[in-house]
């Protein structure tokens, strides 16, 4: 019996995703037997459940940086953006630098995503979450201690 496969969206922030970048979505989904759409974000906020999302992230605009951030909290996504740009999305599951994208990267991108959907890998935690976490482990478990000897945030 086949399971269903999640729809993959495609989504431009500022403009749409570009032909390139759209062509080999297509063609990766294609191998992998995912029904993709393309469009631009504000036309599917909210993501229906069961989708994977693949976003061209925001040059700037501190409106759309946070519904590509809410995005991210709520379902798995792939952001494609460049490096200083990625300290605006702590909650992705997978990033990719414009700068080094390439096919290659693009599919092992999608692979990372896919194993997120299949539960296989989760999303790093933000810092806010992982305090919380972390607060209430240590709150529950009273035998267990935590030394933190060095942080650092993106």
């Amino acid at each position: 019996m086949d399971t269903e496969q999640p729809m993959l969206l495609a989504l431009g922030t500022d403009s749409p995703m570009p032909d390139f970048l759209t062509d080999w979505l297509c063609q990766e989904s294609a191998q992998q037997k995912n029904v993709i759409r393309t469009g631009m974000l504000d036309a599917f906020i909210p993501i229906p459940d069961g989708h994977m999302v693949v976003i061209t992230v925001p040059h700037g605009d501190p409106e759309q940086r946070d519904r590509v951030q809410e995005v991210t909290l709520q379902v798995p996504t792939l952001l494609i953006g460049f490096a200083d740009e990625r300290a605006f999305y702590p909650d992705a599951c997978v990033w990719i630098d414009a700068d080094h994208l390439t096919p290659h990267a693009l599919k092992h991108g999608l692979t990372e995503l896919r194993a997120c959907v299949a539960g296989q890998l989760r999303p790093l935690l933000a810092r806010q979450n992982w305090m919380l976490q972390c607060r209430s482990l240590l709150e529950r478990n009273s035998d267990l201690m935590l030394q933190l000897v060095s942080c650092r945030w993106r």
